[in-house]
């Protein structure tokens, strides 16, 4: 193939002449809130994508989606491997496909306020027995062991009232885990597959069905999220005390400054997250959008009257994120939901000898009417402390979505760590290189999906790892495009690329392949030691104080001094362990894999 005088026109050319390769590719949802199942969200470029059959049985966790969408054909998908025809940039966050409307049930409320409501019972001739209606126990359950006269014990007997099942296997009390708060722990010894608890439709709070002229009148004419809704449904819950059907759930609740401190919506902008999780761009992502859409539903929020002012806003926010539920997650309509008792139990992603250290699934298949279960995944002793996956969460998701980082030493084996890795093209890997050739390489990746953007330091690729640095992702692939010293080498490479792929033999050239693999080898290893310095200085600084939340502007000087010199003190502190941490991480670092924290 002859070289061309305008690099653009010739690198789609040579791009269209490679047939688009449909891809099987493993993914770990981003839901921030927990789900029935971890269904796995599309994609970049996902709804472009031909048809997919995609499936990872990840830690006897299946992620299954089927999405046959209209036939289209990506110029240059191929030349950056399989990966590649996925990933055109959709934007925005991840979301799963969701279910069927759940049924609902109107309650009084304030005429200007989104409603909540318990969902439903629906009748039940004879249950079939499913995941969501299996096993579940009646009233008659004995009396819950927590005392009559707190929170908790109020809010056992209400549960108790409303017919939830399995109260006399478990008790409330502060989990053994530092930072971890109240958790359930089991009285008794459950078998693996046996229901450990059960709730009921009516004690399941969900945010009523509110058409788009409620919205706009709550919210302004912008869309309201879900989180968003079902943040004002709890609001109204609480305002209207001992009256709400939910008084006992709502009073159990943690206080105002109480409810996943270690959240990026309290975290001062003194702080600086910019700077705290410089070395991991993935985290920086998450965080930076959880923070603008706390923000965002601050202000409506309070706008709306629905919060009296920004610190309650905030703990309304706080709750849904960290606490609520995705019903029917895999279809249509989604439905979030807050669930009282089963929403104590704490997480732990972590593996210790690579067995899973949480017991427990939740299960909410159907509606919300139909209520929710929690099941043992394997066999539970009396007297351990119940713990659930909440979904495949990085340790970046899990501070975002929950507030906290796991704990444990740099690299501890959280099996879906995912670390964010930024390429700088023109500054570095192409600084070299003649002009056209350069267009000639940004028009190849462009074109074959790879996700470019513009930053301070010009134009850069973005992969996240350790998906795209597997066998069939597109890192290497685009290494071999950048590897290219000449445009003649650039278009064989084009050429022989899609025999390459489909005969699993390594691209035309030792020469370029063993150039290729060093900048995939150079590219991790500074992956791995920026994320594990941003994880371990995080770490650090949530241990050391932790974020304290903003002055309001009532504040006095004192306040709002104090809140200065805690800022600092969380700074400085996650400083000190991002420069230590590197030392540790560089060793770690030189193996090259793309299993990186954050």
């Amino acid at each position: 193939m002859e070289s061309c005088a305008h690099p653009h026109i010739w690198a789609a050319r040579c791009a269209s002449q490679l047939r688009p390769l449909q891809k099987t590719q493993s993914h770990r949802c981003s839901r921030p809130t927990h789900t029935a199942r971890c269904v796995r969200p599309a994609s970049r470029g996902e709804k472009n994508n031909n048809n997919y059959n995609n499936y990872n049985n990840y830690n006897n966790y299946n992620y299954n989606n089927n999405n046959n969408s209209s036939n289209s054909s990506f110029v240059g998908a191929a030349i950056l491997g399989a990966a590649a025809a996925t990933a055109i940039s959709s934007g925005g966050r991840r979301r799963f496909s969701g279910g069927r409307a759940p049924g609902r049930r109107a309650r009084r409320i304030p005429a200007t306020a989104t409603t909540a409501t318990a969902a439903t019972p629906t009748p039940t001739p004879t249950p079939t027995p499913t995941a969501t209606t299996a096993t579940k126990q009646t009233t008659t359950a004995t009396t819950p062991t927590a005392a009559a006269t707190t929170a908790q014990g109020v809010l056992l007997r209400w549960l108790q009232e409303q017919g939830a099942g399995g109260l006399s296997g478990v008790e409330l009390r502060p989990s053994g885990d530092p930072g971890a708060g109240l958790a359930l722990f089991s009285t008794r010894r459950f078998e693996a597959g046996e229901v450990v608890c059960s709730l009921p439709g009516s004690a399941v709070l969900v945010a009523a069905v509110a058409d788009d002229s409620d919205s706009s009148a709550l919210f302004g004419a912008s869309a309201c999220s879900p989180e968003l809704r079902l943040a004002a449904a709890l609001l109204v819950e609480k305002h209207l005390g001992a009256a709400s059907h939910f008084a006992a759930y709502v009073a159990s609740l943690p206080a105002m400054g109480e409810v996943a401190p270690g959240h990026p919506a309290f975290w001062p902008a003194e702080v600086g997250i910019e700077s705290l999780l410089a070395g991991s761009p993935c985290g920086l992502r998450l965080v930076s959008e959880a923070a603008a859409a706390a923000s965002d539903g601050v202000a409506k929020l309070v706008a709306s009257g629905l919060a009296k002012d920004e610190g309650e806003a905030r703990w309304a926010l706080a709750v849904v994120d960290s606490r609520a539920f995705t019903f029917q997650a895999d279809m249509p309509g989604e439905t979030l939901a807050l669930l009282p008792l089963l929403d104590v139990l704490n997480t732990f992603s972590l593996l210790e000898n690579g067995e899973s250290l949480w017991q427990c699934a939740f299960e909410a298949d159907g509606e919300t009417s139909e209520g929710a279960v929690m099941r043992a995944e394997r066999d539970v002793e009396a007297g351990e402390e119940l713990r659930h996956l909440y979904e495949a969460n990085s340790s970046a998701r899990l501070w975002s979505s929950y507030g906290f980082v796991p704990a444990g030493q740099v690299g501890a084996s959280n099996p879906f760590e995912t670390a964010g890795l930024e390429i700088p093209l023109i500054t570095t890997t192409m600084r070299g290189d003649p002009e056209d050739l350069q267009l000639a390489k940004l028009d190849t990746l462009r074109l074959a999906g790879v996700e470019l953007g513009d930053t301070d330091i010009g134009e850069v690729m973005f992969f996240e790892l350790p998906e795209e640095a597997e066998a069939g992702g597109s890192l290497l692939p685009a290494a071999r495009v950048l590897a290219c010293q000449s445009l003649q080498e650039l278009t064989d490479l084009l050429s022989s690329e899609k025999q390459a792929l489909e005969d699993g033999i390594p691209c035309p050239g030792l020469e370029l392949e063993l150039h290729a693999r060093k900048l995939v080898a150079d590219w991790t290893e500074a992956a791995i030691r920026d994320n594990h310095a941003a994880a371990a200085g995080l770490r650090l600084a949530l241990s050391a104080g932790g974020p304290v939340s903003p002055p309001t502007t009532t504040a006095t000087a004192t306040t709002a001094t104090a809140t200065t010199a805690t800022a600092t003190t969380v700074t400085a502190a996650a400083t000190t362990a991002t420069t230590a941490a590197t030392a540790t991480a560089t060793a770690t670092a030189t193996t090259a894999t793309a299993t990186a924290a954050t």
